[in-house]
């Protein structure tokens, strides 16, 4: 088909049986939706403005080249460089973790005691719950909203968030400048960024939370965090796809037992479904082509390649530490602050 034809997408409904099927394929459904958001001319260019883009092209070497990054443009190591300055920038200037909320009255230290439904000025921003916050000085004991926006827009606005605030908000970043992204969704709980790397020609991870330390560094989750992997899906321009096996050095004997949602055939279904609607939804917009699908395609066989010698890769130091986003009682609650036995 030429590009601009309209083409079908398949239904959700053509998904796999089962309940739990059915909830995989919603949650890739909603990053697929995230995913799209970032191609937002809009949002793009508030994203820009709230950049020190000058500031991080020159210490990145690339003080010559203008916004957004066209494919090739720039040295190759250099555009690996400036992800690493956005990361930093991101994470020490820009984005502010939530352990809890200072008080919206007196401006104290407050706990939580719960969550409700959003308003309607909340939902404008696709927030689908808010927590609650009481305050601890009983001179006060005003109660504070903390909404959990999913629009990249308004967290340019807020900056501040957990790890589904912090990918998303910096993906979008990502993709202004230039960026090829994908958004990661894995199932025990954590969102990520991964970018395409023209120096590695591959892509690779790109975790804000943690910081610059955090560029290319898969194996940090299960060897450094301690996570028990399940599932990770990658969401890009026009793909999905099923990227576990970058992220663990033992597939087989560390994964596969705890992939328990819904037998294998239903969620490579259900990746296949929301594969084909990201895909056919890229080409009817205009953001790609025939060749573009091509060239995804290639590049998606080379990457299951690659997934099958993770294993004989030395970890790097930064891979076998601890989570450093959060408070260390709840790393610790989690089991993500690298003092679980692996």
């Amino acid at each position: 088909a030429a590009r601009g034809r309209r083409l079908r997408a398949h239904t959700s409904d053509e998904a796999g049986p089962g309940p739990m099927a059915d909830r995989f394929r919603r949650d890739v459904d909603g990053a697929c939706i995230m995913r799209r958001s970032y191609e937002d001319r809009g949002l793009q260019a508030k994203a820009l403005v709230a950049v020190p883009s000058a500031r991080l092209l020159e210490q990145a070497g690339m003080a010559h080249v203008s916004l957004p990054l066209a494919p090739g443009v720039g040295d190759p190591a250099a555009r690996d460089a400036l992800v690493k300055e956005l990361m930093r920038w991101f994470k020490e200037d820009f984005f502010t973790w939530v352990n809890t909320i200072p008080c919206e009255g007196c401006g104290k230290e407050t706990q939580g005691v719960g969550t409700t439904a959003p308003l309607d000025d909340e939902r404008r921003y696709n927030a689908n719950t808010v927590e609650l916050y009481e305050c601890k000085d009983p001179l006060c004991g005003a109660w504070s909203r903390f909404p959990r926006y999913n629009e990249p827009g308004k967290l340019l606005e807020t900056r501040r968030g957990r790890c589904g605030e912090w990918a998303n908000c910096f993906a979008l970043i990502a993709r202004a400048f230039g960026f090829e992204v994908r958004l990661i969704r894995d199932w025990t709980d954590h969102v990520w960024v991964e970018i395409w790397s023209e120096h590695l020609d591959r892509w690779v991870s790109a975790d804000a939370c943690e910081g610059p330390g955090a560029f290319d560094t898969p194996h940090m989750y299960e060897s450094g965090w301690g996570k028990k992997l399940n599932y990770i899906v990658a969401v890009g321009l026009e793909h999905v796809v099923d990227v576990t096996r970058r992220y663990t050095k033992d597939f087989a004997g560390k994964v596969a037992p705890n992939r328990r949602l819904a037998p294998e055939s239903h969620i490579n279904e259900a990746i296949g479904v929301c594969h084909r609607v990201q895909e056919v939804h890229a080409l009817n917009i205009g953001w790609t082509d025939n060749q573009g699908i091509l060239k995804t395609r290639e590049r998606l066989i080379i990457e299951q390649l690659s997934f099958l010698d993770v294993s004989s890769a030395e970890l790097q130091p930064a891979e076998q530490s601890g989570r450093i986003s959060g408070s260390a009682e709840w790393r610790r609650l989690r089991g993500e602050d690298g003092s679980q036995e692996q």
